[in-house]
């Protein structure tokens, strides 16, 4: 595979090689940091790790991992990883939870600001990339396309219940689609999650940051793409089934009650959508359509069945 980067002032190899191999000149820029928050991770960050170093390029990545205050064996995994690759980690191991302060987003306040590279792909602790070639597609495809906000792949998603696997979604017609603003108001954005996207590291982004956008256990995917469709351009799907997004009880919101699901979901959309949206038309296109379908994917996937009674009296307050 022959990268094509004609559009970029940036250093490329002729071809991709494992970032673990690669040795870069101090002068050559940082092209894709990967953004990583974990907390409580120890069965998946090793997944989450080799999903990351097992990439190959033809340009220079760093890792931030950013472990806010585990009280597992995360952060040993974390330090292990980084000391067998000093040059390619950079990690921030907190002594204290820096959520439950809530103080901000945990992306904006401490990962995004150590962000060298042109690009910016996430991944939380407890998903994983599956494809060695994803970040080395998702920064051609942007390379090429300077209109496009960012660029996505297909997940696989797999439910877990007591460390089993009990469902596995995984897409069977991958086909290149772009989203804009206005089609996530019509029918949202199935797919995209926080793991399969990369995003320029642009401005708008960082300014995204300040205003707490991501600061949300519950839905920060939907939330976080209201706000970049909205301010940045289109987010193109591209046709690779390239990582694996995990759905169990230990995930950042699997620990929540139906009712506190349903409080940080309308809290953080709210936020968004005052900060973004000026129409009564288009506010009420989101909650009425997009916003009550987020509801029903939810319920499906988090399988809680406090939420479904949380679900009815949600419903009943957007007719208020």
């Amino acid at each position: 595979m022959e990268a094509i980067m004609n559009n970029s002032d940036y250093k490329f190899l002729k071809n991709p090689i494992p970032i673990r191999d690669q040795s870069w000149d101090k002068d050559n820029d940082t092209v894709v940091s990967i953004a990583c928050i974990t907390y409580n991770h120890e069965k998946y960050i090793r997944d989450t790790i080799e999903g990351f170093l097992m990439q190959k390029t033809t340009f220079p990545v760093e890792i931030i991992i950013h472990d806010d205050a585990s009280t597992d064996n995360a952060a040993d995994i974390i330090r292990e990883y980084a000391e067998e690759n000093p040059k390619l980690f950079s990690i921030i191991l907190q002594d204290e939870n820096q959520w439950s302060k809530k103080e901000g987003s945990i992306y904006g306040r401490f990962v995004f600001p150590e962000a060298r590279g042109k690009y910016i792909a996430l991944c939380d602790g407890d998903d994983y990339w599956t494809d060695p070639l994803k970040l080395q597609k998702q920064v051609e495809f942007l390379e090429e396309n300077s209109s496009y906000a960012g660029a996505s792949c297909y997940n696989n998603s797999f439910i877990y219940k007591d460390d089993s696997i009990v469902q596995k979604n995984n897409p069977t017609d991958c086909q290149f689609k772009s989203y804009s603003f206005y089609d996530f108001l019509k029918t949202g954005t199935p797919g995209l999650r926080t793991c399969s996207m990369m995003y320029r590291n642009s401005n708008v982004f960082r300014n995204m940051l300040n205003d707490n956008i991501l600061d949300s256990k519950a839905n920060g995917d939907r939330i976080f793409l209201t706000y970049m469709l909205k301010n940045t351009g289109n987010i193109a799907l591209l046709p690779f089934v390239g990582s694996v997004y995990r759905i169990h009880s230990e995930g950042v919101s699997g620990g929540l009650s139906g009712l506190e699901i349903r409080n940080e979901i309308r809290r953080n959309y709210e936020g968004v959508l005052n900060k973004i949206l000026t129409e009564n038309e288009e506010k009420n296109l989101l909650w009425k359509k997009n916003l009550r379908k987020t509801w029903k994917s939810d319920l499906k996937n988090f399988r809680i069945k406090s939420i479904v009674e949380d679900f009815k009296i949600y419903k009943s307050s957007l007719k208020n």
